[in-house]
């Protein structure tokens, strides 16, 4: 009988050791196989960790080594950052990730700024060779529309720039060059240099006046001039589009007349018709004001994605515009934002309060207007706010960044839709709550599971 127990005992035990050791060398595999493949399951509710074809095709194409710092500590860097970088990291072992504890590595703050650039905690940089790309980790993050209460969503748009700054840094796709022009008192539109330089577009100023359109221009912007083009410098936009180049042009209510500018414009289809559009519908007004308009969107593929997830697009003090499809450049205009049919297109600014008068333009009215003819494309953006607004309102974030790249046509600058992140009530919990939470089922739940195997194991292992 004796010889019986240790017999079974002895095969007890080495069940038991076999087991261990199975599972611990699944576990080594599954570790070493999780470094370089993705295992995880995203079960969000709107699938925000899920990678876009379009980046998994950019980083198996990837053969150059590229440096990932972030400034701060893992444990510091927001949860979503660090997901998208170790899934990015698993895609291809060229991307190299590392995280800089600022505390210890001041030398690396040092080195930005004396390229002139301020790194701040969260902020991802991306070297290359001799080039770098900064994604922002205030520009990661904008909040949207919810209608449930307690509820808030973001969009979160980190896939579109880490993927964009592979792209541009490794030369896969060359920048587009798009200019500003300056000459005419035009204003600054912080948001607007923000995107291009997010989207992967080379950007500068330059005065047409004084010198001629650089032979790699791809597209022209000016943003809202305050003084007349001369007859010199329409020439030279004129052949420039003619050319296959793009102009777009910002306005805003307000701006003095500028009739050479307006004479061409007019030649593409594109006819100023009022100096301010205002609502009259209460529902079409942002917080009740008549110059905040939460405008139409028409059927193209500038706004297809603005149309299809629903979000508000906001369009303040814009001027009006109309179409004629007969014009002297064969172009063909298209009307892509209005106002609604009971909003009124104001002929004359110092009479914007007052209700419709002979002159004016009754709505819808258009205050987005795009011309295409052959390879080239003109755009006239009526509200300079809807696209500084851009940076807080997501709507306008998509319109805009999806005018840009249709007008350049930009094959490098992919299209990457932002991923919502919806803060919920569990998320609402106290300090105290969260960590109860977290403790609970990181500590007290496995071990009491543990506890219950060791107590079966310890009864049942003889039998």
């Amino acid at each position: 009988m004796n010889s019986k127990n240790t017999k079974f005992k002895f095969n007890s035990l080495m069940v038991t050791a076999v087991v261990i050791i199975a599972v611990i060398f699944v576990n080594l595999i599954v570790t070493a196989l999780a470094s370089k493949v993705n295992l995880k399951l995203d079960l969000t509710r709107s699938q925000k960790f899920e990678i876009t074809e379009q980046t998994q095709t950019v980083m198996k194409q990837l053969d150059k080594g590229i440096n990932v710092k972030v400034v701060g500590k893992k444990d510091e860097i927001n949860l979503e950052v660090a997901e998208y970088l170790d899934r990015y990291s698993a895609m291809n072992s060229n991307f190299k990730v590392s995280y800089i504890d600022v505390e210890k590595n001041q030398s690396v703050l040092y080195t930005y700024i004396a390229k002139g650039e301020n790194l701040r905690m969260g902020d991802v940089v991306l070297e290359y060779a001799d080039r770098y790309k900064i994604v922002s980790a205030s520009s990661l993050y904008t909040q949207t529309v919810s209608n449930v209460l307690g509820e808030n969503k973001y969009n979160f748009d980190l896939e579109m720039k880490l993927t964009n700054a592979v792209v541009t840094l490794t030369g896969a796709s060359e920048e587009s060059a798009i200019y500003l022009l300056e000459g005419h008192s035009e204003a600054s539109l912080t948001y607007l240099n923000t995107l291009l330089n997010e989207q992967g577009y080379k950007s500068q100023t330059i005065n047409i006046l004084n010198s001629e359109i650089p032979a790699d221009a791809m597209t022209l912007i000016s943003c809202v001039p305050a003084a007349d083009y001369t007859a010199e410098e329409c020439e030279k936009i004129d052949a420039f589009l003619q050319s296959g180049g793009n102009f777009i042009v910002i306005s805003t209510a307000g701006v003095p007349e500028l009739p050479r500018l307006e004479s061409y414009l007019a030649e593409w289809g594109i006819t100023k018709t009022s100096d301010i559009v205002v609502e009259h519908d209460a529902n079409k007004m942002y917080n009740g004001i008549p110059f905040a308009i939460m405008a139409d969107a028409s059927e193209h593929e500038i706004t297809a994605s603005v149309i299809s997830q629903k979000t508000p697009v906001l369009f303040s003090e814009s001027v009006g515009y109309d179409v004629q499809k007969s014009n002297a450049q064969n172009a063909v205009p298209t009307v892509l934002v209005t106002s609604s049919e009971k909003s009124v297109g104001k002929a004359n600014l110092d009479a914007a309060t007052a209700a419709y008068e002979e002159g004016d333009d009754m709505g819808p009215v258009g205050m987005m207007v795009l011309s295409e003819k052959e390879n080239s494309k003109v755009m006239v953006i009526g509200s300079a706010s809807a696209v500084e607004i851009s940076a807080q309102y997501p709507g306008n974030a998509q319109l805009i960044s999806s005018s840009v790249s249709y007008i350049t046509d930009n094959g490098g600058s992919l299209k990457i839709a932002p991923k919502v992140v919806t803060e919920g009530k569990i998320t609402n919990l106290t300090k105290t709550g969260i960590n109860v939470l977290y403790y609970s089922l990181v500590f007290a739940f496995p071990a009491i599971i543990l506890a219950i195997g060791i107590v079966i194991w310890l009864k049942r292992r003889y039998l």
